[in-house]
């Protein structure tokens, strides 16, 4: 049996070096997925991130920060997903956040005086839970890390007959 000549072998490499680079152009680059996401987000079109999308959102605004300042201008308190001024009735906010924008609250907007919210905060190096009430908010301090940062706020009934609207403040003006 003889073994393929050096030309052979060549081709074979350049065609295989051709596959990869054209499926690596054929691929979506970051920037784009992140700003599909966004679009989808503050129009409602999705509900929530997936992990992987939470950590690409992270690692675009790791290396843009420019990105967070494009997707947050003239947004109340930096959410970008679906909401009236801060005022989120949905299932989930995305905010981003600076580093002088560590703290923030979530507070309670619902009719019934006895109700509460239920939340969950994502954020690189933090998830955490708690609930907000009447009269008394849900804090929120995200530890040093990469910024600006993506949060992923999660409501869920508490207390209350059902899910009560929510509003994000502190921070960003």
């Amino acid at each position: 049996m003889t073994r393929p000549s050096l030309g052979f072998s060549l081709l074979v490499i350049v065609v295989v070096a051709f596959a990869a680079f054209v499926g690596y152009g054929l691929a979506t680059p970051p920037l784009e997925s992140v700003w599909r996401m966004e679009v989808e987000l503050s129009s409602g079109l999705r509900d929530a991130l997936t992990g992987d999308e939470r950590a690409l959102f992270q690692r675009v605004l790791a290396r843009h920060p420019k990105v967070a300042a494009a997707i947050t201008e003239h947004r109340h308190e930096g959410v970008f997903s679906v909401n009236d001024r801060g005022q989120v009735d949905g299932k989930h906010a995305y905010l981003i956040r600076e580093k002088t924008e560590a703290r923030f609250s979530v507070v309670y907007r619902g009719a019934d005086p006895e109700g509460s919210v239920e939340v969950m905060v994502r954020a690189a190096k933090l998830e955490q839970r708690g609930e907000c009430r009447p009269g008394a908010p849900f804090e929120v301090v995200l530890p040093d890390g990469p910024w600006p940062r993506l949060v992923e706020l999660s409501f869920s009934k508490g207390r209350g007959k059902r899910r009560a609207p929510v509003l994000i403040e502190g921070g960003a003006s």
